[in-house]
């Protein structure tokens, strides 16, 4: 069974999805026990979502090269968001350990919107995939950092995308591009 979990997690993270329980065909309560198991071997790390948002939890392999290979090596826009997601998290998670932090792994969905990826301290963020999402479609990408810092309180928001030059947000509040 764990073996099945892992290979649907792969598969909905080939197309750039963030798998929830939803994705699986095994009952809820045997799945989050597998994957509480995972999770206590550091193979899986859950996501929750927000306490302001709706949205359900997803979970992440704790290693972006254990993520790369059971995704397989054909490289996409799907399989480049997975892997930046997984990075990112894990660099995330690793410095707060490092600070003797210990903070929330959330994320944020509003009711009508598209998930965003994190909320690191208060501020959210949404990873993008590819530069042309951050270069054509900059007003879709930036409407739910918008929507979700208006319902977090949040003067600033970010978006990630493999871009060249960072774009710091204005200082009076708004987005940034990282």
């Amino acid at each position: 069974v764990a073996s099945q979990i892992i290979e649907k997690m792969a598969s909905v993270m080939k197309d750039g999805e963030l798998p929830t329980l939803s994705h699986f065909t095994q009952p809820a309560r045997k799945l989050r026990s597998y994957l509480a198991a995972m999770e206590e071997i550091f193979l899986v790390r859950r996501i929750a979502p927000h306490e302001a948002a709706v949205g359900k939890e997803y979970w992440l392999f704790c290693d972006s090269g254990l993520a790369a290979h059971v995704m397989g090596a054909e490289m996409g826009e799907g399989v480049t968001l997975s892997l930046m997601r997984h990075f990112l998290w894990n660099e995330w998670h690793a410095h707060g350990e490092a600070a003797g932090k210990k903070w929330k792994r959330v994320y944020y969905k509003s009711a009508r919107g598209t998930p965003l990826d994190a909320v690191v301290d208060g501020c959210p963020v949404r990873i993008v995939g590819s530069e042309a999402d951050v270069t054509k479609y900059l007003a879709i990408e930036e409407r739910a950092v918008v929507g979700a810092m208006k319902s977090l309180g949040a003067k600033y928001g970010y978006l990630i995308a493999p871009v060249e030059t960072p774009v710091p947000p204005p200082a009076k509040g708004g987005i940034g591009i990282l």
